[in-house]
């Protein structure tokens, strides 16, 4: 069994100097911001996160101190639907 000398295509792109160096700038100031953009994001993130564990924690205190106070959308509603019962 002998090796074949196999060849690999290769694509070269060829580009003048002047537009090559505007691409590369274009890219240098695309980085920028996207690198701006995530530490954004990031803040946004942790601020978010500290706003629900603060909602969570307010939460949890309203049910140890006035456990038929409807905290969510959904035990408000429930409530709503139990006096409409009672009521009729």
């Amino acid at each position: 069994m002998t090796k074949k000398n196999t060849t690999k295509q290769t694509t070269k792109i060829s580009m003048e100097k002047e537009y090559a160096i505007a691409f590369l700038k274009i890219m240098d100031k695309r980085t920028d911001h996207l690198m701006i953009m995530q530490e954004e994001l990031l803040k946004i993130q942790t601020e978010l996160y500290h706003e629900k564990w603060k909602f969570r924690y307010v939460s949890r205190l309203l049910k140890q101190v006035a456990p038929h106070e409807a905290v969510t959308e959904d035990e408000l509603e429930q409530q709503i639907k139990d006096t409409d019962i009672s009521d009729a």
